[in-house]
């Protein structure tokens, strides 16, 4: 009687052996379109409306833009922002360091490669970042390290995360993603600002990872 292990293996090797056959993957997520309304159920308009409503009942801020009105927008955002004496810095994933100057809305503008651990906790604000995946079922934004992403420690450390997702980028649940990703890469999601709850059940926010999410949805 073949053991558990050997049975969880053995069922991997065959999931494998499907993707190989046929199954449609992708290689990277950035910039391509996802699963289909055949595939969905929802159409396009709905799988967006669906993933704004789940990440807005995460408490997160959600912002839908046209794609040229990002650099304002973001602006517009960061200046309603009360940050602490101190934390004057954002962090800007590498596609999205063209869209600004050195400052915006007075604050200064740095690459993750320009930063340091001591800078996450004594100086940045917050991080801008592209992503993955989203989910609208669930409102999961998934990220997998590749180069058009700020790492991990730029994603985690802050008090603020701001993510850009494509509305192409949008599909309807974790297997749209797993079938279409690439997952090779590490993946880390993110259902929403860090919040947990201590004993006596009192909401803690911002103890593993940042204490506010910014979304912002680019329409075509």
């Amino acid at each position: 009687m073949p053991s558990s292990k050997s049975e969880i293996l053995q069922r991997i090797r065959q999931a494998n052996t499907s993707q190989s056959n046929g199954v449609r993957t992708q290689s990277t997520l950035i910039g391509t379109a996802p699963l289909g309304k055949e595939e969905s159920g929802l159409g396009r308009d709905d799988l967006v409306k669906l993933f704004i409503e789940r990440v807005e009942d995460y408490r997160s801020t959600m912002v839908e833009i046209e794609t040229d009105a990002l650099a304002s927008s973001f602006e517009s955002v960061l200046s309603k922002i009360d940050a602490p004496r101190g934390f004057d810095t954002i962090c800007v994933s590498t596609p999205l360091m063209s869209l600004f100057s050195n400052t915006v809305a007075g604050f200064q503008i740095a690459h993750p490669d320009q930063l340091t651990l001591n800078d996450y906790n004594t100086k940045v604000l917050g991080t801008l970042t592209g992503c993955a995946v989203g989910l609208a079922t669930s409102g999961t934004i998934i990220f997998n390290s590749s180069d058009d992403e700020a790492p991990p420690i730029s994603t985690l450390v802050p008090d603020h995360l701001f993510v850009v997702i494509n509305e192409s980028q949008i599909v309807p649940d974790i297997v749209g993603a797993i079938t279409a990703h690439d997952i090779g890469r590490p993946l880390t999601m993110v259902s929403g600002p860090s919040a947990t709850s201590d004993i006596e059940l009192a909401r803690v926010e911002g103890v593993h990872g940042p204490r506010n999410l910014t979304v912002f949805v680019l329409r075509q």
